[in-house]
């Protein structure tokens, strides 16, 4: 009944003030307004969506490594997308997921300068496990050229092979870049 409930509420708010907060942020000349109404559509998503910190829930653990990285890198906003059939995670892999992709938020941030990124959830068709994107639309890189540093190999790559998962990385100078990320 609670579900139901917070569904139909998100349904209204959606249309009314999370669009107007969505709008201020667009349109709003002033950084600290801009943070303000980013702060407060994150927090009443975060309601609605009955996210839980630190519960092992993957969408609300990637929505607070956006909080973080929108902190820590005001410059670059970041849209967090996890559908609802998304499968369920040990703690182990929502970690490594995290943590993989609050690198890759850092490095489309600071490398990229990417003015947006979009972190995407949802179930692998081919094998039915998780897969999880972070595109940005900041400066890319060749991967071909650019040897995997720490971050990529360790951060990212390390941390995804560990829990049996695969990661891709997809960029071109000038076309942003993309993360892919299959748990099986």
């Amino acid at each position: 009944a609670e579900a139901d409930a917070r569904e139909h509420i998100a349904r209204d708010l959606h249309d009314g003030v999370l669009q107007t907060l969505a709008m201020i942020e667009r349109r709003s000349e002033s950084d600290d307004i801009r943070r303000l109404a980013r702060d407060q559509e994150r927090d009443l998503r975060r309601y609605l969506f009955g996210d839980r910190i630190g519960s092992g829930n993957l969408a609300a653990e990637l929505r607070l490594a956006a909080a973080r990285s929108e902190r820590d890198w005001p410059a670059t906003a970041v849209t967090v997308t996890v559908t609802d059939d998304v499968p369920s995670l040990g703690p182990a892999p929502v970690e490594a997921v995290v943590g993989a992709v609050t690198e890759a938020l850092t490095n489309a941030a600071k490398h990229g300068h990417a003015p947006h990124v979009v972190v995407f959830a949802d179930v692998d068709e081919a094998s039915g496990g998780l897969f999880v994107s972070v595109k940005d639309d900041g400066g890319g890189f060749d991967p071909a050229t650019v040897a995997e540093g720490v971050g990529m190999a360790r951060s990212i790559r390390g941390r995804i092979t560990d829990v049996g998962g695969q990661v891709c990385f997809v960029s071109d100078r000038g076309e942003g870049a993309e993360l892919r990320i299959v748990l099986d």
